[in-house]
């Protein structure tokens, strides 16, 4: 049980640092599952699709 709990934190963590690494200067980008949870909080603009390496494409959003 230990070792899934971990790996779930562990593919969180890696999505976290390539959502970040992927960003452009001074932008917070965050991915489809975070806008869900936090979209009436903030204004978002959707952007394109973007590769995350080891993930694959996924749908992201700039936070205005």
């Amino acid at each position: 049980m230990y070792k899934l709990s971990y790996d779930l934190c562990d593919a969180a963590v890696n999505i976290a640092s390539r959502t970040g690494s992927t960003s452009r200067p001074g932008r917070i980008q965050v991915s489809k599952d975070i806008y869900s949870l936090a979209k009436n909080d903030f204004n978002y603009k959707k952007r394109n699709e973007v590769k995350l390496k080891g993930v694959d494409y996924i749908n992201s959003y700039f936070v205005e």
